[in-house]
C-alpha cells in the first residue's frame, strides 16, 4: 500500500511532543475497506509508520483469511497523532480530517480497530457497512494466531464481506 494524504492537519494540541505528527494514511485513493485505529502508539510515531512489525502481518493475515485482498483495504488513525494524552480528548479535533479521508476514498466498508475506535466512531458513520476487530496489540499479547479473538476477528470481517457485498 502506498502513503497518501488528503488534508494537512491543523495542528492541535496532540501534536505537541510528536515526532511524526500528522500520520500518514495508507492505501489506494479508491479503497473498499477502511480500517479506521484510534491513535498511532509511540514506536509508530518513532518511525512515522501505521500498524508496524507483528500487529502489521496479524492485520493482513485477518483480511486475507476474511477472502478480503489487503491491496483493497486503507487505513487510517482517527486522531493522527500519537500523544501522551488522553486521544479521546482530541478526536474531536481530528475528525474533520477522518471524515474527508472517508468521503474522498467512499469505501464500501468500515472496520473500527480497538474498542475506542468503535466508540469513538461508529455513529459517525451511518449508511456505511462497518465491523470491529480487536486492536492488533491485543491480539499479539493473547496468543496472535491461535487466539480465539484472531478467529472472531476473521469472522467478523467475512461477515461484513458477505453483508456488504463486495
Amino acid at each position: 500500500m502506498s502513503k497518501w494524504s488528503f488534508t494537512e492537519c491543523k495542528k492541535c494540541e496532540a501534536s505537541k511532543g510528536c515526532r511524526a505528527p500528522c500520520m500518514p494514511r495508507f492505501g489506494n485513493k479508491k479503497t473498499e475497506i477502511l480500517f479506521i485505529g484510534s491513535n498511532p502508539n509511540q514506536s509508530e510515531d518513532l518511525i512515522n509508520s501505521s500498524v508496524i512489525g507483528d500487529e502489521k502481518e496479524l492485520i493482513d493475515s485477518i483480511i486475507k483469511k476474511a477472502g478480503i485482498d489487503v491491496e483493497t483495504c486503507g487505513f487510517v488513525y482517527g486522531v493522527l497523532c500519537h500523544s501522551s494524552e488522553s486521544a479521546k480528548a482530541f478526536a474531536t479535533n481530528c475528525f474533520s480530517n477522518l471524515s474527508e479521508v472517508v468521503n474522498r476514498t467512499n469505501p464500501v466498508g468500515l472496520v473500527f480497530i480497538g474498542s475506542e475506535a468503535r466508540q469513538w466512531y461508529k455513529t459517525k458513520f451511518r449508511g456505511i457497512p462497518s465491523a470491529f476487530i480487536t486492536s492488533p496489540a491485543a491480539l499479539v499479547m493473547a496468543g496472535g494466531r491461535s487466539a480465539p479473538m484472531y478467529f472472531e476477528n476473521v469472522n467478523r470481517l467475512s461477515e461484513l464481506k458477505r453483508t456488504g457485498g463486495f
